[in-house]
């Protein structure tokens, strides 16, 4: 093979804090023999090592904006080679001469620089048996050509010809950019299946249950397909406010499938989108007679598919016709809307087993980071060891409340947190959002999206939040929708929120950190026809002024704070 550019082929991966998983495939990659490769890392901000671990392997690094496709389409523009390989972080190659096979493989192909890609067949990094039988499916799904079976996690080997011709992976998304990819190379050209296999981890399936990404996997496959692209508009935040709780809750992704339903399809709408869907359905039917292969494979024998050849040469000929789909479709809404939906809506309430949590909100303990305007006065290291403090008086303050604690930080990974700010936590999540509006509405969700049903959510630079006002709050939502304990300079310190009255609205146009926030809130609130109680208030600390003036009447119960104080000689002996 000749390829006319000194590097044959640029290896192109995306990560996003991958530091654990990031040096294991490095390592694999330098032990591939008979070819030669460079190694280009798209970055989304990873806060880890991940950028140390490229530069000590090698590899170069192309920062770009978060998200797989503009990750890669970043790395691909400093790429050298004729031949691009893509893959993901926490894929595993075996085979020393996998590449050069592959390499082999789609140079030989006729027409291959304009109209063919290659992808590999997958086995899965497991650390259970669980779930052996729908594992050894995906695996063997992989190996196939159809439509709608060929993902990121196998690979995609391409010439760049044929990959700026596609015009690059499509960003329109945050999601589903090697699927749209897929689809564009089955339309315009041809696939075909590599020689070997990569390994790559079950870490997501075996976190979030094999069966709830199952299901969730094939609703985002179906609406993809029939162009629903108002659930993809939506879904990242349903997604991203619950990916962190580890396992899968699904009642979140089937409530937005009600709204749409109820407020954008309407009824005729929906009949045409179950339609779409069992069109959708009929054409992948070949998939449950796949299945039934993979079950028999153990009588079958290696390679032998006589169901799957059945369905192509029997049934689905026989059911290419408007009324298979229309039947497909009432299936279709049957078991999705009049049994999953209610099922996992019960298992949501069930499984969480609690009815009151709070949420705190901490920012990441880094000098220059947190207590900026404080640092002004103090310096910055001062101020982080005194919001260190503070935190932990937060920390105290949500443990003894008797709710579930809940972690909310400013950062990617719960790793860039001090330990001892995790013991006794339920839950540790990032914050996402733009205003701290955003933040406090998507935390809301989070936390009644999985079975919920009263918030109080507060800051972490309040000493004089304690656990008995904690209580109150939520106590209070026993009578009233919101509780709200004012903060001295005309914002709040602790708010709390019935589920069942929860909208985002509260956080809507309101002109944050101004004397204004309570204010336009309680007009929020009234607007939404919400009743609301004020409790005690309190007060936070931002500046030297504020800090001194706690130490006029510090909160016995703030210790770690009140210890830091005495200690820096702002806060008298006498003062316990």
């Amino acid at each position: 093979m000749q390829l006319t550019t000194p590097t044959q082929l640029s290896i192109i991966i995306p990560t996003l804090n991958e530091a654990t998983s990031l040096p294991l495939i490095l390592n694999d990659l330098q032990k591939q023999k008979g070819i030669s490769f460079e190694i280009i890392i798209g970055d989304g901000g990873s806060t880890d090592a991940t950028r140390a671990i490229a530069g000590s392997h090698g590899a170069r690094f192309a920062a770009a904006a978060r998200g797989r496709g503009a990750q890669m389409n970043a790395a691909t523009a400093l790429a050298a080679g004729e031949l691009l390989l893509f893959l993901h972080a926490d894929s595993r190659i075996k085979d020393s001469t996998l590449l050069l096979s592959a390499l082999q493989a789609l140079t030989s192909e006729d027409s291959w620089q304009d109209a063919v890609a290659g992808h590999f067949s997958l086995r899965f990094i497991r650390t259970t048996s669980q779930n052996s039988t729908g594992f050894r499916f995906a695996e063997e799904k992989s190996a196939l050509n159809r439509p709608n079976t060929t993902n990121g996690d196998q690979g995609l080997l391409i010439s760049r010809q044929f990959f700026n011709q596609l015009g690059g992976f499509d960003t329109t998304l945050p999601f589903l950019e090697d699927q749209r990819i897929a689809e564009k190379i089955r339309s315009t050209g041809r696939w075909i299946t590599l020689p070997g296999c990569l390994e790559t981890s079950a870490r997501r399936f075996e976190a979030e249950g094999f069966h709830r990404r199952y299901i969730l996997m094939s609703m985002m496959m179906g609406l993809y397909s029939v162009g629903e692209e108002i659930f993809f508009q939506r879904a990242p935040e349903v997604y991203r406010a619950q990916q962190d709780t580890g396992r899968l809750f699904l009642a979140p992704f089937f409530k937005l499938i009600f709204r749409l339903m109820r407020y954008d399809w309407g009824f005729y709408g929906s009949i045409l989108v179950f339609y779409r869907l069992g069109r959708y359905i009929r054409q992948n039917s070949w998939q449950m007679f796949f299945f039934i292969d993979v079950c028999l494979r153990p009588l079958l024998g290696k390679s032998r598919y006589p169901f799957l050849n059945f369905h192509d040469r029997f049934f689905a000929p026989c059911t290419n016709f408007k009324p298979f789909n229309a039947l497909a479709g009432v299936l279709c809404f049957f078991w999705f809307i009049c049994v999953l939906a209610p099922l996992f809506m019960l298992l949501n309430r069930c499984s969480s087993g609690v009815t009151s949590a709070v949420a705190l909100f901490v920012r990441r303990p880094l000098p220059g980071l947190v207590k900026t305007r404080l640092a002004l006065e103090i310096g910055d290291e001062q101020a982080c060891s005194f919001y260190r403090s503070m935190v932990l008086d937060a920390l105290n303050a949500g443990v003894g409340s008797g709710a579930a604690l809940n972690l909310f930080h400013d950062g990617v990974d719960e790793d860039e947190l001090p330990s001892e700010w995790l013991k006794g936590v339920n839950g540790t999540f990032a914050q996402h959002g733009d205003s701290i509006g955003d933040k406090m509405a998507a935390a809301f969700k989070l936390l009644f999206s999985i079975g919920i049903q009263r918030v109080a959510l507060f800051g972490s630079d309040i000493p004089g939040v304690d656990a008995e006002l904690l209580k109150s709050a939520l106590f209070a939502l026993e009578r009233y929708d919101v509780a709200i304990v004012p903060a001295v300079d005309g914002g709040y310190c602790v708010i709390a929120i019935n589920n069942r009255k929860f909208t985002e609205r509260i956080f809507k146009d309101i002109e944050w950190s101004s004397e204004n926030v309570l204010s336009s809130t309680m007009k929020r609130c009234r607007e939404c026809g919400l009743r609301v109680k004020l409790l005690e208030s309190c007060s936070d600390i931002d500046t030297l002024e504020d800090l001194l003036a706690y130490c006029q009447k510090p909160s016995k119960t703030a210790v770690a704070s009140n210890v830091w104080l005495r200690e820096g000689g702002y806060l008298g002996t006498d003062n316990k």
